[in-house]
């Protein structure tokens, strides 16, 4: 900090008052000559050092500012992404986050327009029908899950055993098991969940 207000004294204060003290006290031309000199290009350096450190102070803070920008960008995309993943929106926020990917470019020009087509991506998000417009989402929860052995008895489509490959919904919200017979090729659909007189084999947690 020193040095640099010395600097600022020597370029900037002392030649315009050596070369007024030349021009009234002293009667020497060549001495004249040298502190007006001195002082021109004094003052022209300390211009131009002043500029350098506004241009560079400018720099600095325009770097801040995105900074800034892309850290609240950021901050506000993974909250977003968090709070739709914990509500179960695992193919929303895929196919954002896709959409955000082709639409991004890293360019320096415009910054890529990345808070722009962020704040695009967290509305959408936020939105019902970001993934699957004109596209319904139904949960169900079941008695039996995929890929149990049962055993059933229908009194409409008879009985047998086998592995639980898919489950139908109706119009009236009505569900049934898809089975695929022991030791056949053929599934067996219509049966529910009445039908079903023994669990054989359950699914094993996080099996294929």
């Amino acid at each position: 900090m020193v040095k640099l207000l010395l600097i600022f004294i020597f370029t900037i204060v002392v030649p315009p008052i050596l070369w007024m003290l030349s021009e009234y006290k002293s009667k020497k031309r060549g001495l004249k000559l040298v502190a007006g000199w001195y002082a021109i290009l004094s003052s022209m350096t300390g211009a131009s050092v002043i500029c350098a450190c506004l241009m560079a102070f400018d720099h600095l803070t325009t770097i801040l500012k995105y900074n800034t920008m892309y850290g609240k960008t950021t901050e506000t995309l993974i909250e977003t992404t968090i709070s739709q993943l914990e509500a179960g929106e695992t193919e929303k926020v895929t196919v954002c986050l896709k959409e955000l990917k082709s639409e991004f470019l890293p360019v320096y020009k415009n910054k890529g327009e990345y808070r722009k087509l962020v704040d695009k991506t967290v509305k959408k998000m936020n939105s019902p029908d970001c993934s699957n417009k004109n596209k319904h989402h139904i949960s169900y929860r079941t008695k039996y899950n995929f890929e149990d052995e049962v055993e059933f008895k229908s009194k409409v489509n008879g009985s047998g055993k086998g592995k639980i490959v898919a489950v139908t919904v109706d119009k009236d919200g009505y569900y049934d098991y898809q089975i695929l017979l022991e030791n056949q090729n053929i599934i067996q659909g219509g049966i529910y969940d009445e039908d079903i007189v023994k669990l054989i084999k359950k699914k094993k947690p996080g099996g294929n």
